[in-house]
């Protein structure tokens, strides 16, 4: 017989989903029948996988120790897993933790062999002791949005249920405001709300801004609003860094969106402009997208976890990035010299 009691991370779910976690083993009928015979009861009651389970509950398996083992299929430990560098962490507590990606790092894998932000963040709190292969079965602390592969930045993740619910129910609500820094090509002057229509391409992972819906083909409104923080130039382009903030976020947004604009973002291998990503490389060493998950702001609400509510997060550009910057600025400095010294 196993005792399996309700926690904090595991209330405020369906009994039936609950102990699929446990048991993914176990098939759905199979389940329902030993809810029948009350071969799996909640508080010493026949159970029948609808109630939400409430902290304190207590749920009993009258399985053999080798038939519950039988229906569980172990997920590797977080041991198994490296573990995120700590300087990476830009906030952590009880409930959430705050994460500065690095670009090349995937969000979430793709494949079984992936090791993903989730994994480094499994792997970290495995090392604190906050989550253990039983743990596991149960609440896998995930991230509740998600970065392209090649873009820096802010990631926050859950370490528990309830918090995953909050987060993810305001990040979908648009309570949390999100920011980016993204270096495109040309001059802007001025700040600016755009509006577009997105259209997914699922054959290679891209998609098509238009102004209108694409006919024949489902479509999302997308909205955008970019300010300059400061232009800059070289002897061959004109640039501008943008801080970007998303009203609505879908798939390569700003990527799609600012490109749609005329201004595409610097190193951006699938919008951008073949020839002004060669000279990015070539003269400033820059290898990925210019785009970074900078500042991430939340309510005072209940509805959040509290730690966060109220705050505002920021990351700083990366060091390739902000190179490139520098380098930018002293080429600028070179060139007003040169002309200085001309006149």
């Amino acid at each position: 017989m196993k005792e399996l009691f309700i926690g904090r991370d595991t209330a405020n779910q369906r009994s039936d989903k609950y102990l699929k976690r446990y048991m993914p083993g176990m098939e759905s009928g199979f389940l329902y029948k030993m809810f029948r015979k009350k071969n799996i009861t909640l508080n010493g009651k026949k159970i029948t996988g609808r109630e939400i389970l409430k902290e304190g509950d207590l749920i009993r398996i009258f399985f053999s120790d080798e038939t519950i083992d039988k229906f569980r299929r172990n997920p590797s430990p977080g041991t198994a897993y490296p573990s995120i560098d700590k300087k990476r962490i830009v906030y952590e507590d009880q409930d959430v933790l705050l994460v500065n990606k690095e670009a090349g790092v995937l969000s979430q894998k793709s494949s079984d062999s992936d090791i993903s932000l989730v994994e480094l963040i499994i792997g970290y709190l495995s090392e604190k002791g906050e989550v253990t292969e039983e743990s596991l079965h149960f609440f896998k602390p995930g991230i509740c949005n998600r970065l392209d592969r090649n873009t820096s930045g802010l990631v926050i993740a859950a370490k528990n249920l309830p918090s995953a619910r909050m987060v993810n129910k305001a990040i979908k609500d648009r309570c949390a405001d999100k920011y980016y820094l993204a270096l495109v090509k040309g001059f802007i002057f001025e700040k600016r709300n755009v509006s577009a229509y997105l259209t997914k391409n699922h054959a290679d992972n891209t998609v098509t801004v238009t102004q209108k819906p694409a006919e024949g083909k489902k479509s999302e409104r997308i909205e955008t609003i970019y300010e300059p923080v400061e232009r800059l130039t070289d002897n061959k382009y004109e640039y501008t860094l943008l801080k970007v903030k998303l009203v609505t976020g879908k798939t390569h947004q700003i990527r799609g969106h600012l490109a749609f604009e005329g201004h595409p973002l610097a190193g951006d291998q699938k919008y951008g402009n073949v020839k002004f990503n060669h000279w990015c490389r070539e003269k400033y060493g820059l290898s990925h997208q210019f785009l970074h998950a900078y500042e991430m702001n939340f309510p005072e609400i209940p509805e959040l976890p509290h730690g966060i509510g109220g705050k505002c997060f920021r990351a700083p550009l990366p060091e390739d990035l902000s190179s490139l910057i520098s380098k930018l600025s002293k080429d600028i400095k070179e060139n007003e010299n040169t002309r200085t010294s001309k006149e």
